[in-house]
């Protein structure tokens, strides 16, 4: 059991300001325009240098892409 950690991943400074407000969020900046392969290396290289994923560990990307998405339309498990 015990919490699931949470992070939320933004290109956008008022974004990322935005979630600091957000309960169980840790808010983390991207490179602006990252595709989904970048932003699970940088993630998880983020992850592993701030203790909080280990090899092996599983993540959970949730994103809204393509289409002009708005809403969350992907999900990919990934073993970091």
């Amino acid at each position: 059991g015990g919490a699931v950690p949470t992070i939320g991943l933004t290109d956008d400074l008022a974004t990322l300001r935005q979630m600091t407000l957000y309960w169980g969020v840790t808010p983390v900046a991207v490179p602006e325009g990252a595709d989904v392969n970048q932003l699970l290396s940088h993630v998880c290289d983020w992850g592993l240098q701030d203790g909080r994923l280990e090899r092996g560990d599983r993540i959970v990307l949730v994103a809204g892409i393509g289409f002009g998405a708005g809403g969350h339309n992907m999900a990919m498990v990934h073993e970091v």
